[in-house]
């Protein structure tokens, strides 16, 4: 994904103007740098090395600066060009080689993973823009705001800068790439289907500017829209009839989407003698792509197809892949909520901090016009001064509660009520380095609802909320009050068990168990019998590693799974 993210963003980089002295030697180097940046690396290199043996001015040292911190990021090392960058925004420089170092410095540090660092340049980009009536500048900053809002997850945002760039530019290319990033935020918001008109546009626009890449992301885009529609035969025509035009790409992110996408087409239409050799070509390609999504996906499958045709042995080994896959997938999910979550604290903390200095500064104020006045008015300043020090401490208060409203969200799933993946896992960890220490028990359960896809397939995705909200509530009346549980994704929950032995936790997920079988389904608008299988281990069977214990409780899970699901199953 990182090697994607960083060509997709300098698609749409402004170049630098290099045009002021094209007499001028340096100049000529500079301007041949920037016309051969993407398409002869090496000459690149080498105009850089001559430049760095020449006298140049000051703005040519800038301008060098740049290249310089590309080369690295070419490169793929991301951390040295962001550095380089930050410390050349920091000089006087014109405005165009600022915005742009600063866009290359919110899609850098995206591509780390440093993502408040990259909201923060962000932030920094729309105020430069804010300064100049450049149109192209302000319509490049909305198409990094809607590339970067797209990565984090946060699809309205995305949608409106794309949107807003895709109304003002009068460039038709970068039109196209806006419009692509908007319908990829409409699909993320489940909003595409009320804007195909939009989606053919977007088709229409990049095809005709040539733009093959943008337009063969649109497609897939489509693709997954039929899907979700069950429209299976109007995606496999689109499918196969673009499949040398994606394969003539040889890129292996879009290839192998591309494969996956035939291959989960098949499987859904019940062929999987045509869907396994298509899902086989995905991994490959998935394998030499730096993009874990349909290598994650793709994993998936296979596991369901070699399930499907009773090779359970291979069903489990891609089913591990699967799950260690959507394990980090999940992780810089949060990472991405969490920092989205945080940038936004931290800006209304900020605010907020400059209204209590304005409140200040009125309250220095009247404690000067306090000292002249009489003594009969005195009271009276004195009165508004407390009124105005208690508002001061209501937003104080404000500030407090919202930080802890912020810190429950990102500590608790928002659907069941218990603990978020990332907090289990801090609980979990501490827990057991408590527990080693003392030579104490740690028994663990990991339990998973059985056929919950057939669940959402058959009567929605709510009704499945439904069940697993219900679920969780006859569940938690097993549990001790010193229990942790948490969502680990989907359908699957895990309870960490301290001081308890192997033999309690298995009468509690028994329990458990009995209680999720006996739930009447019918509150739900509909009457289908639900059920879940769990995996138990302890401290005893797998040590205190908790990595270990998931390992060793997803298996007994499995074999559960295999045994015919709605059972307890003790790990070996």
């Amino acid at each position: 994904m990182k090697r994607y993210f960083f060509i997709l963003m300098l698609l749409f980089c402004i170049p630098i103007d290099t045009a002021k002295s094209s007499t001028d030697t340096v100049a000529k180097k500079i301007e041949l740098a920037e016309k051969v940046r993407t398409s002869d690396h090496a000459l690149f290199l080498e105009l850089i090395a001559e430049l760095e043996q020449l006298e140049l001015t000051e703005a040519q040292k800038a301008k060098l600066e740049y290249f310089v911190a590309y080369k690295h990021s070419f490169s793929g090392d991301y951390a040295t060009g962001a550095k380089i960058l930050e410390r050349l925004i920091e000089k006087d420089i014109d405005i165009e080689l600022k915005h742009r170092s600063i866009s290359t410095l919110v899609n850098l540090h995206t591509i780390n993973s440093d993502y408040l660092k990259s909201l923060y340049f962000l932030d920094e980009l729309q105020k430069i823009s804010n300064l100049t009536d450049n149109s192209e500048l302000k319509n490049s900053s909305n198409v990094v705001a809607a590339l970067t809002y797209n990565n984090l997850g946060q699809y309205s945002f995305a949608s409106d800068y794309a949107l807003s760039a895709v109304n003002s530019t009068s460039d038709q290319r970068t039109k196209c790439i806006a419009s692509q990033l908007r319908v990829e935020a409409l699909y993320g918001m489940k909003q595409l289907q009320q804007n195909l008109d939009f989606l053919e546009g977007s088709k229409k626009l990049c095809r005709d500017e040539g733009e093959d890449l943008y337009y063969l992301i649109l497609l897939t885009l489509e693709i997954r829209a039929l899907h979700d529609k069950e429209q299976y035969r109007e995606a496999l025509v689109i499918l196969q009839e673009n499949e040398q035009a994606i394969l003539s790409t040889k890129y292996p992110r879009i290839i192998s989407e591309y494969y996956y996408l035939f291959a989960h087409n098949q499987f859904l239409q019940s062929k999987n003698d045509l869907a396994m050799p298509l899902a086989m070509k995905a991994l490959d390609t998935s394998n030499t792509s730096d993009n874990n999504v349909p290598l994650m996906l793709t994993n998936k499958l296979l596991a369901d197809i070699y399930e499907e045709n009773g090779d359970y042995d291979k069903a489990l080994n891609h089913f591990k892949a699967h799950v260690e896959l959507n394990n980090d997938y999940i992780d810089d999910l949060a990472a991405k909520e969490l920092a989205y979550l945080d940038f936004i604290y931290k800006a209304n903390e900020k605010t907020r901090q400059i209204e209590l200095l304005n409140k200040q500064n009125e309250v220095l104020t009247l404690e000067q016009d306090l000292a002249k006045k009489d003594a009969t008015n005195n009271r009276l300043m004195i009165a508004l001064l407390i009124s105005i020090l208690a508002f001061i401490a209501f937003w104080i208060y404000r500030i407090k509660r919202s930080q802890a409203k912020l810190r429950q969200q990102a500590e608790t799933d928002q659907l069941t009520g218990v603990g978020s993946r990332h907090h289990f896992y801090d609980l979990s960890k501490r827990t057991l380095m408590h527990s080693e220490s003392s030579q104490l028990e740690v028994s663990f359960i990991l339990f998973d609802m059985d056929k919950f896809k057939s669940i959402n397939d058959n009567y929605g995705h709510l009704v499945g909320d439904w069940v697993l909200k219900e679920a969780l509530r006859v569940s938690k009346v097993c549990w001790r009050k010193n229990d942790i549980a948490g969502r680990l994704g989907g359908e699957e929950f895990a309870i960490m068990l301290p001081s308890c032995s192997l033999e309690k936790a298995i009468q509690i997920a028994e329990h458990c168990r009995a209680e999720i079988e006996k739930v009447d389904t019918t509150n739900s608008g509909f009457s289908f019998p639900i059920s879940a299988s769990f995996g138990v281990t302890s401290t005893t069977l797998s040590g205190y590693d908790l990595k270990s214990l998931i390992a060793d409780a997803d298996k007994a899970l499995y074999d559960a799974k295999e045994a015919g699901r709605n059972k307890v199953n003790i790990a070996h």
